[in-house]
């Protein structure tokens, strides 16, 4: 005969830090999609950058799990060479004094936790997806777009 031990399973409340890039490539068609419909799916990026110029956006925030319970540390601001965004660009066309590169980002945390008596058994995910698009300044229109996904 078996022994019953209670026992249940809580999902973590989940977290999301900078802005949704939810959406399918197709809905940015470069020399189609305007400026104003870039804004108008996705909301104000969270870095505008011209080449050779340093950026700073908000930083995405790490969950840390610890024995006894998760913590999310991090925020602020981090800061990159806008350089490296375009070389992105650069390996699949050239890029022109009047680009520039706007950037969005989002990073979600979620998990879930079981309890069995006494004993907690932790589960926790986190992935940030970025989105990089290149405007031309002069037309106003989407000329590339580069898209990262990663857990």
């Amino acid at each position: 005969m078996g022994l019953l031990l209670p026992s249940c399973i809580i999902p973590l409340a989940g977290d999301r830090t900078g802005r949704s890039v939810s959406l399918h490539p197709a809905d940015l068609q470069p020399g189609k999609t305007s400026k104003a419909g870039l804004f108008g799916r996705l909301g104000p990026p969270l870095a505008i950058a011209g080449p050779g110029e340093e950026v700073a956006f908000p930083a995405p925030r790490v969950q840390h799990v610890a024995r006894f319970g998760a913590r999310l540390d991090g925020g602020g601001t981090t800061t990159r060479q806008a350089d490296a965004w375009f070389a992105s660009f650069e390996a699949r066309g050239p890029v022109r004094a009047g680009h520039r590169v706007y950037y969005w980002s989002t990073t979600t945390h979620g998990g879930w936790a079981l309890w069995l008596v006494f004993l907690v058994f932790r589960g926790n995910s986190s992935s940030t997806d970025e989105l990089w698009v290149l405007v031309d300044e002069e037309t106003g229109l989407v000329a590339d777009v580069v898209r990262r996904s990663g857990g």
